[in-house]
Protein backbone atom coordinates (compact mmCIF):
# COMPACT_ATOMS: atom_id res chain seq x y z
CA UNK A 1 0.00 0.00 0.00
CA UNK A 2 2.71 2.63 1.05
CA UNK A 3 4.72 1.52 -2.13
CA UNK A 4 2.05 2.13 -4.22
CA UNK A 5 1.08 5.98 -2.59
CA UNK A 6 4.70 6.62 -3.19
CA UNK A 7 4.74 5.86 -6.63
CA UNK A 8 1.50 7.63 -7.48
CA UNK A 9 3.02 10.84 -5.51
CA UNK A 10 6.36 10.38 -7.56
CA UNK A 11 4.53 10.45 -10.88
CA UNK A 12 2.30 12.90 -10.14
CA UNK A 13 5.42 15.66 -9.71
CA UNK A 14 6.69 14.24 -13.34
CA UNK A 15 3.41 15.21 -14.73
CA UNK A 16 3.16 18.48 -13.37
CA UNK A 17 6.59 18.73 -14.61
CA UNK A 18 7.99 20.09 -11.22
CA UNK A 19 11.76 21.21 -11.17
CA UNK A 20 12.95 20.38 -7.88
CA UNK A 21 14.76 23.33 -6.25
CA UNK A 22 14.46 25.55 -3.72
CA UNK A 23 11.58 27.82 -3.64
CA UNK A 24 12.49 30.22 -0.65
CA UNK A 25 14.17 28.26 1.04
CA UNK A 26 11.09 26.92 2.95
CA UNK A 27 12.19 23.44 2.69
CA UNK A 28 15.44 24.65 4.58
CA UNK A 29 14.05 26.27 6.86
CA UNK A 30 11.46 23.54 7.65
CA UNK A 31 14.54 21.58 8.22
CA UNK A 32 16.21 23.45 10.60
CA UNK A 33 13.77 23.67 12.90
CA UNK A 34 13.29 20.24 12.65
CA UNK A 35 16.84 19.51 13.32
CA UNK A 36 16.68 21.41 16.32
CA UNK A 37 13.52 20.21 17.77
CA UNK A 38 14.24 16.62 17.64
CA UNK A 39 17.92 17.66 18.70
CA UNK A 40 19.55 16.04 15.29
CA UNK A 41 23.02 17.27 13.82
CA UNK A 42 23.89 16.87 10.26
CA UNK A 43 26.06 14.11 10.55
CA UNK A 44 22.88 12.03 12.29
CA UNK A 45 20.33 13.34 9.87
CA UNK A 46 22.56 12.27 6.83
CA UNK A 47 22.92 8.99 8.59
CA UNK A 48 19.30 8.24 8.70
CA UNK A 49 18.11 9.40 4.79
CA UNK A 50 21.46 7.20 3.95
CA UNK A 51 23.19 10.34 2.53
CA UNK A 52 26.10 12.17 3.05
CA UNK A 53 26.77 15.11 5.66
CA UNK A 54 27.60 17.39 2.60
CA UNK A 55 23.87 17.28 1.28
CA UNK A 56 22.72 17.81 4.07
CA UNK A 57 24.62 20.85 4.81
CA UNK A 58 23.93 22.24 1.26
CA UNK A 59 20.01 21.48 1.29
CA UNK A 60 20.30 24.24 4.66
CA UNK A 61 22.51 26.22 2.89
CA UNK A 62 19.71 26.60 -0.06
CA UNK A 63 21.45 24.27 -2.92
CA UNK A 64 19.29 21.59 -5.09
CA UNK A 65 17.85 18.53 -3.49
CA UNK A 66 16.81 15.78 -6.04
CA UNK A 67 13.04 14.98 -5.60
CA UNK A 68 14.28 11.40 -4.46
CA UNK A 69 16.31 12.71 -1.16
CA UNK A 70 13.22 15.31 -0.92
CA UNK A 71 10.90 12.20 -0.87
CA UNK A 72 13.43 10.92 1.98
CA UNK A 73 13.31 13.58 3.85
CA UNK A 74 9.61 13.96 3.87
CA UNK A 75 9.61 10.38 5.10
CA UNK A 76 12.20 10.55 8.22
CA UNK A 77 10.74 14.40 8.97
CA UNK A 78 7.38 14.96 7.43
CA UNK A 79 8.60 17.90 6.23
CA UNK A 80 6.05 18.45 2.48
CA UNK A 81 7.89 17.69 -0.70
CA UNK A 82 6.37 20.61 -2.44
CA UNK A 83 8.08 22.68 0.45
CA UNK A 84 11.36 21.79 -1.99
CA UNK A 85 9.62 22.24 -5.53
CA UNK A 86 7.93 24.90 -7.69
CA UNK A 87 6.74 24.55 -10.77
CA UNK A 88 8.84 24.66 -13.60
CA UNK A 89 8.87 27.77 -15.93
CA UNK A 90 8.01 26.76 -19.66
CA UNK A 91 7.58 29.45 -22.39
CA UNK A 92 4.43 28.98 -24.20
CA UNK A 93 6.15 30.64 -27.13
CA UNK A 94 8.95 27.76 -27.31
CA UNK A 95 5.63 25.05 -27.04
CA UNK A 96 3.67 27.29 -29.66
CA UNK A 97 6.93 27.28 -31.94
CA UNK A 98 7.37 23.32 -31.88
CA UNK A 99 3.65 22.66 -32.18
CA UNK A 100 3.93 25.22 -35.29
CA UNK A 101 7.18 22.81 -36.46
CA UNK A 102 4.90 19.70 -35.86
CA UNK A 103 2.57 20.52 -37.49
CA UNK A 104 3.98 21.40 -40.96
Amino acid sequence: MWAHAQHARLAWYMRTRYDVRMESNRGALALRAWMDEHKHTQETLAERLGTLQQNVSSWLGGRAITLANAVAVNEVTGIPVENWVQPAIVSTKRRSAKRVARSA
